[in-house]
């Protein structure tokens, strides 16, 4: 045999004509033929999968994070708590919980303001609620507490004017009889009831702690000449709010809102 027929039959240099190589392109053109022959199962079977993501999605099943909150969800709807190490991985370790930190929350009652507060502080529990309902020619008070109170005290015509009266840290009940201007409070420290003259008629009661003691101090507004009489609880005198009173020295006169 000549030179060049033996040059010819020299092997190509990256062509690897073995039999080890034969399994190889055996199985993946199998599987090719597999999946052409099965093409109309293997789509069904991806449609299928889509949909139950879809319907998961929409149920709120899959996992996602809340981007206004901050709210973690894991699978089904399950809510995960903000330290949550993943929320496709169930088994993925929490991370470490940081600092609070703080942030407003403005408390609104139709446009007014009625507060603003920390976000993720620990707030004092909120007052109880009560009403004061006329029945039958007679007050009753309704506080809304754990033992859900019901007290009669009050008449027809009566104003309720609720204050800590006695400087206990609790409401006491109390009304303005505007009929013979007196107040009559029942007062929470001892239970015991007081009636108090004060005022004339046209007074418009504004109740408040004028001299910073604790307590609330009786008052009243007279539309008839502008002026503010108060019964301040710290001296037991009457201050009356004008231009020329000792109380308007120490501190400016409240404006009626």
């Amino acid at each position: 045999m000549s030179q060049n027929k033996k040059a010819r039959r020299q092997p190509v240099a990256g062509l690897d004509l073995s039999a080890e190589a034969a399994p190889v392109m055996v199985e993946k053109r199998s599987l090719v033929l597999w999946l052409r022959s099965h093409l109309i199962a293997v789509g069904t079977v991806a449609f299928l999968l889509l949909l139950g993501l879809g319907a998961m999605a929409k149920n709120g099943w899959l996992p996602s994070t809340d981007p206004l909150s901050g709210q973690k969800t894991g699978w089904f709807g399950r809510k995960l708590p903000k330290n949550a190490g993943s929320t496709w991985n169930p088994l993925a370790a929490p991370m470490p919980t940081p600092t609070p930190q703080l942030s407003k929350e403005y408390i609104y009652a139709g446009s007014r303001l009625l507060a603003v507060a920390d976000a993720n502080a620990q707030e004092v529990p909120p007052t109880d609620l009560a009403v004061w309902r006329l029945t039958k020619g007679h007050g009753t008070w309704m506080v809304m507490d754990e033992a859900s109170t019901t007290y009669d005290w009050g008449e027809l015509d009566d104003i309720p004017e609720p204050g800590d009266y006695d400087g206990d840290g609790k409401t006491d009940f109390c009304v303005f009889r505007p009929s013979d201007d007196t107040w009559h409070k029942v007062l929470s420290s001892d239970e015991s009831d007081q009636t108090i003259p004060f005022g004339i008629s046209g007074d418009i009661p504004t109740p408040a702690d004028f001299d910073g003691d604790g307590k609330t101090d009786i008052a009243v507004f007279r539309p008839s000449n502008g002026n503010w009489y108060i019964y301040q609880s710290s001296t037991s005198t009457i201050y009356n709010c004008n231009k020329s009173s000792r109380y308007k020295r120490r501190q400016s006169c409240p404006r009626r809102l």
